[in-house]
């Protein structure tokens, strides 16, 4: 929410990261809504290129303001919710491993990048990670 290029907004393919993810949810037949949250300086151009590919996309000024979206779309849901981060890049398999596979009750899909956020996982459960406004 800083100004910057988002990573979800790289070319990749024919289009960016974000729509080549939201198409392999798709392929993969993923169930459920797709909310795309976004800075509101990106909004219009997500809304264009994802065209009716997603149910809504929702400008927010701050984290804050995404983070009370998903606290309420999941209040008011009846299922799971996946919260994924628009700029992966990762294999079918993988996402569909996270996100079909009835045993995994929580996952978190996490790379191998020497400046990205820290995960601490403790008897393979995630116990903290790192984002871009705190550090555990």
């Amino acid at each position: 929410m800083d100004g910057r290029p988002s990573a979800a907004m790289l070319p990749r393919r024919d289009a960016t990261v974000l729509a080549a993810l939201v198409d392999q949810l798709i392929a993969l037949d993923v169930p459920g809504r797709r909310v795309v949250l976004c800075p509101e300086w990106i909004a219009t151009s997500v809304r264009d290129q994802l065209g009716g590919r997603v149910d809504e996309v929702v400008a927010c000024r701050t984290v804050r303001e995404e983070l009370d979206v998903v606290a309420k779309s999941a209040a008011e849901g009846t299922g799971e919710v996946m919260v994924l981060d628009g700029g992966i890049v990762a294999h079918n398999e993988a996402i569909a491993r996270l996100l079909l596979d009835p045993r995994v009750g929580t996952g978190l899909l996490v790379g191998e990048r020497g400046n990205g956020p820290g995960v601490r996982i403790a008897d393979g459960i995630v116990v903290s990670a790192e984002s871009r406004v705190h550090t555990v």
